[in-house]
């Protein structure tokens, strides 16, 4: 390789300085007399002057890069590229969410992007592992969870997202069949996909004896099915859930007031509410069974 520089004429490596007009400005350009030789070349090709070639490499490079020297590319190139993903832990991730929210498990990802910048088609595949997440206050403990999803350009599947949780608490009410209804963990699992074209999506979830609140004063074991239909800007919750069991003790809580600090104002008027741009909307059916004990303020 060597050879091709050492046996070159050395005056094809020496830079030259010329005067170049672009659009009518002048300005100096200097390069080495092989760049200068190939820019004659192609310019007598094309049928144009080397200050002509010039202007039009000129007008090309604004063309992609802007006026502002900002980088654009080119909608018409093709793209090619992927990127992988590995968070061993997303504990980070609740608090961003939630302060009260705990989380965690790991994620991978694979991702590709092909196409080109005008129409680019992205695919990938996520997967997550010993999942949990966790709001202490509110009894809620969802764990062992797992996650497979893959998306493409048209569409986004959720493959799995299922949670077997054991439950951990137990409840300050002796009438219930702990034994019975925590032999096994309890499990929810769902599955869908969401259009991306239309942002229609359809998810069925399915639970069984799914200890979703583990607090020993807000305890609750339920089942149920259902499935959420969805947009861009609406979900809708339909399903059947059925208390397998639970217990909520209020004896200890005082009756809510407000401080003295709180001033309650009528609205205001001739004012509208604010409508909300997403709307949500449930058709729940719920049996509370036979097992669901509540104490409150000296009432059982």
């Amino acid at each position: 390789m060597c050879q091709v520089f050492i046996s070159a004429d050395p005056q094809l490596w020496a830079h030259r300085a010329r005067s170049i007009r672009l659009h009518g400005v002048a300005t100096s350009i200097r390069l080495e007399n092989l760049f200068w030789q190939v820019l004659e070349e192609i310019a007598a090709r094309d049928g144009y002057t080397v200050p002509q070639l010039c202007t039009k490499l000129y007008d090309e490079l604004l063309a992609e890069r802007g006026a502002d020297g900002a980088l654009r590319l080119v909608p018409g190139a093709p793209l090619l590229g992927s990127a992988r993903i590995d968070i061993p832990s997303i504990a980070w991730a609740g608090p961003l969410a939630d302060q009260n929210l705990k989380t965690d498990g790991s994620l991978k990802g694979e991702f590709t992007l092909a196409g080109t910048p005008a129409r680019p088609e992205a695919a990938g595949r996520l997967r997550g592992e010993r999942l949990s997440f966790v709001m202490a206050d509110q009894g809620l403990h969802l764990a062992g969870g797992t996650l497979v999803a893959d998306f493409n350009r048209d569409r986004l599947n959720l493959d799995e997202l299922s949670f077997v949780s054991p439950n951990r608490v137990k409840p300050d009410e002796k009438r219930i069949d702990l034994p019975r209804l925590t032999a096994t963990p309890g499990t929810l699992k769902a599955s869908g996909g969401v259009d991306l074209a239309s942002g229609e999506g359809r998810f069925a979830f399915r639970a069984e004896r799914l200890p979703l609140l583990q607090r020993s004063d807000q305890w609750l074991v339920l089942s149920g099915e259902g499935e959420v239909t969805s947009g861009w800007n609406f979900a809708h919750l339909k399903g059947r859930l059925a208390a397998d069991a639970g217990f909520v003790g209020l004896s200890h809580t005082p009756a809510p007031s407000l401080g003295d600090d709180v001033v309650v104002q009528g609205p205001a008027k001739g004012g509208k509410p604010a409508a909300s741009p997403f709307q949500m909307s449930t058709d729940l059916t719920i049996n509370l069974g036979d097992a669901l004990y509540v104490r409150a303020l000296g009432l059982d």
